[in-house]
């Protein structure tokens, strides 16, 4: 487990043999499968929320991009992204901290420290504690899609084959409890 840069330089060098990865370009030779999309939501400490809509209601990429954000660098896929949809809408993220944590950025936003826009699944945990609350983003929708990526340094197995269909397994299943907010890609 770790942030989607080091995922992607892990397989990319052979020293993981499968990963989940935001982005599919630039993985060298190794292959990548759509998985699914999921849409990002904006979070904040559960007695800190910024709006005067309720956590749960859509707001705005404007609106979220203008609170004091804890993001992972620029180095990262989440970062990445966030950066670009603000460029195309002509929007200037207002990022506070950098963080290439996903547990500090975790902590950081619980303690009221910051704002995060992440992915639901990664949020989930502490949604379900009380502890953060949050809200799909809308003007646009923030979806990305995620790849299953096989390293090109192993032999593919059936082993290896297994270990794919037991993560779209997995997926699946997070999928259908709504734990991961996503769209599984049949």
């Amino acid at each position: 487990e770790a942030m989607s840069g080091h995922l992607r330089d892990w397989v990319m060098n052979g020293e993981i043999d499968l990963a989940l990865l935001y982005d599919n370009s630039d993985i060298g030779d190794c292959s990548s499968s759509l998985l699914m999309t999921e849409d990002l939501w904006f979070y904040a400490a559960a007695d800190d929320w910024p709006f005067d809509a309720a956590p749960g209601t859509s707001i705005d990429l404007g609106e979220a991009l203008n609170t004091d954000l804890v993001l992972p660098s620029e180095r990262h896929g989440l970062r990445r992204f966030v950066d670009r949809v603000a460029r195309a809408e002509k929007l200037l993220p207002r990022v506070s901290i950098e963080m290439d944590s996903l547990p500090q950025i975790k902590k950081l936003v619980a303690r009221g420290s910051g704002y995060t826009i992440i992915s639901p699944a990664a949020m989930h945990d502490m949604v379900e504690d009380g502890s953060l609350v949050g809200s799909p983003i809308a003007n646009p929708n923030l979806t990305r899609d995620i790849y299953l990526v096989r390293s090109a340094a192993i032999q593919v197995t059936r082993a290896i084959r297994k270990c794919e269909d037991t993560c779209r397994h997995v997926v699946a299943d997070l999928i259908n409890r709504d734990i991961w907010k996503a769209a599984l890609i049949e």
